[in-house]
């Protein structure tokens, strides 16, 4: 809200620390508006936040972002470490990375403690995005099951992070990479969301038919019609991609737990 503001107000009050956790994501852009409104949410919003702050900064020790593994750009990956290359790909990530920036230049300033957690899915009660997709697509039954996907996937709960938030205060400064640790597998995660959503999956595909389903996807979206599965969204299903949390557990005392024993707890409606 405050992105949009002609003028952004000034927060009188004393805080010691921000955790700011709004933006925008889970929505592809289909139109240049849409692209910017990413920017205007995300960097911008952040800006204006951060702005609130010019004039009452005195009290506050610490800032906290949530950012996302988007920031390095990459569709696949194993290990990818604070360390990697950051080059976002998407309005999404370029306007995550943008805030990072943000975050940090204005804490530098002012001698302020800052955390860019960089987080990857995020699995809690009512999850959005991808992980909602595929629970309400199993509860249908109409799940489609991709056979032998292995790929391995970063994943964290959401009451992991929560815990770390309040644990921060004192901590180093920066920018860290937060998952389970474990990294379970798509056939993993499949099969614990079974057991989430109270019902089985009832069809499974090769590969090749699906390879061939998603290029026929790609042209039918050219056409301005929706459909499931297209060659980008199944890149993302079948490719690894996962995180190092090591400098988080060195630093920040993180403690993880693996995803998938809590993950049925964790979708109970």
């Amino acid at each position: 809200i405050m992105a949009i503001l002609p003028e952004v107000p000034s927060i009188r009050e004393p805080f010691d620390t921000i955790v700011h956790l709004a933006g925008k994501a889970h929505v592809v852009p289909k139109t240049e508006k849409e692209k910017a409104s990413f920017y205007t949410i995300n960097e911008d919003g952040t800006k204006a936040l951060l702005k609130a702050f010019d004039k009452n900064s005195e009290s506050l020790k610490t800032v906290v972002f949530a950012s996302t593994i988007a920031v390095y750009g990459r569709s696949t990956g194993e290990g990818l470490s604070e360390a990697t290359t950051l080059s976002p790909d998407t309005p999404y990530g370029r306007s995550k990375l943008a805030a990072e920036k943000a975050v940090e230049e204005w804490c530098t300033l002012r001698e302020i403690r800052y955390f860019n957690l960089r987080l990857p899915l995020i699995v809690g009660k009512n999850p959005p995005g991808n992980l909602d997709r595929m629970v309400k697509a199993i509860e249908k039954g109409w799940y489609l099951r991709i056979r032998n996907n292995h790929a391995r996937k970063s994943m964290v709960l959401a009451t992991d992070v929560a815990a770390l938030i309040s644990d921060l205060p004192g901590k180093k400064s920066g920018s860290y990479n937060l998952s389970d640790g474990y990294h379970p597998t798509f056939a993993q995660v499949e099969s614990a969301l079974e057991i989430a959503a109270g019902n089985s999956i009832n069809f499974s595909v090769p590969y090749r038919l699906i390879k061939m389903l998603a290029k026929l996807g790609d042209v039918l979206s050219l056409a301005g019609l929706r459909i499931p599965v297209n060659t980008d969204s199944l890149s993302k299903l079948t490719n690894p991609l996962t995180v190092d949390d090591g400098r988080a557990v060195a630093e920040l005392n993180w403690k993880p737990r693996p995803v998938l024993p809590a993950l049925e707890k964790c979708l109970e409606k």
